[in-house]
């Protein structure tokens, strides 16, 4: 819906998307990794172009960054627990999880449900993890909330004077729609995002579900 590909081209998406979801019923689960990994690699690059971030649809400024500087700082070494341990980037764990990645965990997540609370958000100019693909997967779920999310009231998210996003709930499920964000929402927004964690782990002495809200359906935090 954003205008990067036209009908043509979404018909060659589709063909993609058939084939991974019946690698994926299959059990081939290797095969399938690679489908997917074409959906934003050698496909995106033809229909959309490598300009255009699939982690971030917006122009970014390019920026130096300032991350291997923070994460071998002393003081972040200690928060994060891993001691003397060498820094270095590598796609390892990627690789490693490539079949796990293709794994379906809705059970998981159906069952989870019950007990525990979840929190789902995602950047509004996100395209690898779009959030609608997240509302139409937790759309899909079967569990007690079921229900009472689909008919949930959607509620503005305000941080001080800034409107952070959107959000509903029902039961121990959240979905949230962080604005001006991409895949890295951290990055993007930081202080919205510790904002989130913060109240999402229960630092805060309140989370966003138990926030009074006003006639305007915002909520102040």
């Amino acid at each position: 819906e954003l205008g990067f590909i036209d009908t043509a081209q979404r018909k060659l998406y589709y063909q993609a998307q058939k084939k991974f979801e019946k690698e994926v019923k299959n059990g081939d689960y290797e095969n399938a990794s690679t489908t997917l990994d074409s959906l934003t690699e050698d496909l995106y690059k033809q229909c959309v172009g490598s300009e255009v971030s699939v982690y971030n649809y917006l122009p970014k400024k390019s920026e130096e960054s300032t991350w291997d500087t923070f994460i071998q700082k002393a003081k972040t070494r200690k928060s994060i627990h891993v001691g003397a341990t060498p820094f270095r980037w590598g796609d390892d764990t990627y690789k490693n999880l490539e079949i796990d990645i293709v794994m379906s965990v809705k059970p998981w997540v159906e069952e989870l449900l019950e007990y525990y609370p979840m929190l789902f958000y995602n950047g509004e100019v996100d395209i690898i993890c779009a959030y609608p693909m997240t509302v139409h997967f937790l759309r899909s779920l079967q569990w007690s909330g079921e229900e009472g999310y689909k008919n949930a009231t959607r509620y503005k998210w305000k941080v001080g004077d800034d409107l952070a996003g959107y959000f509903k709930f029902s039961g121990n499920l959240m979905e949230l729609m962080v604005r001006d964000a991409g895949h890295m929402v951290p990055a993007d927004q930081p202080k919205w995002a510790f904002n989130m964690i913060n109240m999402a782990t229960g630092v805060f002495n309140h989370s966003l579900m138990d926030i009074v809200y006003n006639s305007d359906n915002e909520i102040d935090v």
